[in-house]
């Protein structure tokens, strides 16, 4: 709601507090108004705390964002193979 009513400052608080709480999918939604604030990296990172958290989803989203800004080859492995250790795209898996 108060992303709605454009009090992203008051959003981003309440989706911090539900993440804290362990409601995991807080952390995508608090990735996504990172993101479309500019700040892609803390974005990532929200993303790969979901990520850790279980919350798998999120891959997709992030995977999503690495194509609208440009990688789309990253987005592509991102999809298909997951992400390293490192958070990065993973490479193929080798046979």
């Amino acid at each position: 709601m108060r992303e709605e009513a454009g009090d992203l400052q008051g959003a981003e608080r309440l989706y911090r507090r539900s993440a804290d709480a362990g409601y995991h999918h807080a952390l995508g939604e608090l990735a996504r108004l990172r993101w479309e604030a500019g700040d892609p990296q803390e974005a990532e990172g929200l993303h790969r705390q979901a990520i850790d958290a279980g919350y798998a989803q999120t891959l997709f989203d992030m995977a999503a964002f690495r194509e609208r800004g440009g990688d789309e080859e990253g987005a592509r492995r991102m999809r298909r193979f997951g992400l390293a250790a490192d958070g990065s795209p993973a490479k193929p898996w080798e046979t």
